[in-house]
């Protein structure tokens, strides 16, 4: 369908300033400063760190220099490099970020945007990786608010998108739960460790923000957790 955006004049850079909430912080990788927390967030061994990583699609690594070697040259745009070149004509297309926990001020998971396409106002969510004592937790939930905050309010984009191997039921009911909708699906979308994937494709889009935005606010708010830090409200209660 097609629609009239006359006033549009295409999305605005994605700033290098960190996100704070009242249980997370999310701001740009730099893996001299993030790297041992995550390592240690995402099981601290080659092998551990592979099987929990397996679904995002990064390679298995055989050893913690494997991994930081491997983060450190996928992170193109940390933040030392965004202020060093803060004149560059050509904007990044992909922007790594690291969740940390304000409780103990620690590194906890990774986001990864790319495919960020400024002129038509698009842009994917390619990686989520939430460490141990992240997962199921108000820090997780307050990363996804973080992240959809800095695409929709902070740089003004129209759609967020995010794929998930169809197969991941577990994911694909979390996406949902926050707000995301099924778009379709693309079949044999990826290869991974010699596997064909179908993908779910979500998203969001700009106008469908906004009661969203109010759900995660209400669902955050510390009156809707017991002296237990149990929910008392689901967040998809928020939006019914």
């Amino acid at each position: 369908m097609s629609v009239e955006v006359g006033h549009w004049r295409g999305a605005r850079a994605i700033p290098p300033t960190p996100l704070e909430g009242r249980y997370a912080r999310v701001e740009m990788l730099d893996m001299r400063r993030h790297g041992q927390d995550l390592w240690d967030a995402f099981g601290g061994s080659g092998d551990a760190v592979s099987r929990h990583l397996q679904h995002t699609g990064l390679p298995a690594f055989d050893r913690r220099e494997t991994f930081f070697r491997s983060m450190t040259k996928a992170n193109r745009a940390t933040l030392p490099d965004l202020l060093v070149k803060p004149f560059r004509r050509r904007k990044p297309r992909r922007l790594y970020f690291a969740c940390i926990d304000k409780a103990n001020g620690r590194a906890t998971g990774l986001r990864c945007l790319a495919q960020i396409d400024y002129v038509h106002g698009s842009v994917e969510l390619a990686l989520m990786a939430a460490g141990r004592g992240m997962t199921r937790t108000r820090l997780s939930t307050e990363v996804a608010f973080l992240m959809a905050t800095l695409v929709f309010e902070t740089s003004g984009f129209r759609r967020y998108e995010c794929h998930i191997a169809l197969e991941n039921e577990h994911a694909r009911r979390a996406a949902e739960r926050i707000g995301w909708h099924h778009d379709g699906v693309m079949r044999q979308r990826y290869v991974h460790d010699g596997r064909s994937a179908d993908v779910a494709v979500y998203t969001i889009l700009a106008q469908e923000w906004p009661p969203i935005r109010d759900a995660y606010r209400a669902w955050l708010e510390p009156s809707n957790f017991d002296s237990e830090g149990r929910q008392i409200r689901r967040l998809e209660d928020f939006r019914s």
